[in-house]
């Protein structure tokens, strides 16, 4: 369960980067 959170974390991470630069 952690490992699959924090693959979701990233991932939402590098898409809200990619979408928000500036976040």
């Amino acid at each position: 369960m952690g490992s699959d959170e924090n693959k979701v974390h990233i991932h939402y991470r590098a898409c809200s980067a990619k979408l928000d630069p500036l976040f």
